[in-house]
């Protein structure tokens, strides 16, 4: 029988080490652990919206001042992009991967000011092309007819 390895996060606090009702970091928002199942931590929730799975470890990070402070800099970029695209029928579901994606990057190395920063700068970056390619978007026009209302 052949032995299926599994991809080991060295950066992932290990599930055990919460407990229901600890408060954490979960996508780049404030949550409280609602379920843990066999050492995996299975459902957290904002206190309006609950997300599960079988492991949300990878993007579970303890509460602290550093990651609270990363994490709000994500949330009003994702919020910045949601308020510039909404009713475009954008990809949403992948732009909120990379935004996670780069959330989880700084709160790995959340120690590491000069490294957050790049990713800041990196986050700030995708949000300025993002809102110029909208911008150019709705203002294209085909003989004479704006493609899109404003």
């Amino acid at each position: 029988m052949k032995k299926v390895h599994e991809t080991v996060d060295p950066f992932a606090i290990k599930p055990s080490a919460y407990k229901v009702d600890d408060w954490a970091l979960h996508d780049h928002k404030i949550v409280v652990i609602k379920k843990i199942e066999e050492g995996r931590v299975t459902e957290v929730s904002t206190g309006y919206i609950s997300t599960s799975g079988y492991d949300l470890s990878s993007r579970l990070f303890p509460f602290n001042l550093k990651g609270k402070l990363i994490s709000e800099e994500f949330e009003q970029a994702y919020k910045d992009i949601y308020d510039a695209g909404v009713y475009m029928n954008l990809n949403f579901p992948d732009i909120s991967n990379m935004i996670s994606s780069k959330w989880v990057q700084a709160m790995r190395q959340q120690d590491n000011s000069e490294y957050v920063m790049g990713v800041y700068n990196d986050l700030k970056s995708f949000v300025l092309g993002f809102k110029d390619s909208i911008r150019v978007a709705k203002s294209m026009t085909v003989q004479g007819v704006k493609l899109f209302r404003q």
